[in-house]
């Protein structure tokens, strides 16, 4: 992920899976390349993020999210 943040430092990665939802602040301090974590189940929650994003919604209004 470092790769991929480094060649293209505008997109946003977002993790997700039961190692992230279980540990959400260890992941995003042990890999700094990630923005966000999906938690849980992630579908819908990815479909309202990517709404806010498009939107202008600030990300503390998404639930299923940690940053």
């Amino acid at each position: 992920m470092s790769a991929i943040k480094a060649k293209h430092p505008e997109c946003l990665i977002i993790g997700g899976g039961e190692h992230c939802t279980a540990l959400p602040e260890y992941s995003l301090r042990d890999c700094p390349s990630l923005d966000y974590i999906g938690l849980g189940e992630g579908e819908e929650t990815m479909v309202e993020f990517c709404t806010s994003i498009k939107t202008g919604q600030p990300e503390e209004e998404v639930k299923g999210i940690a940053f």
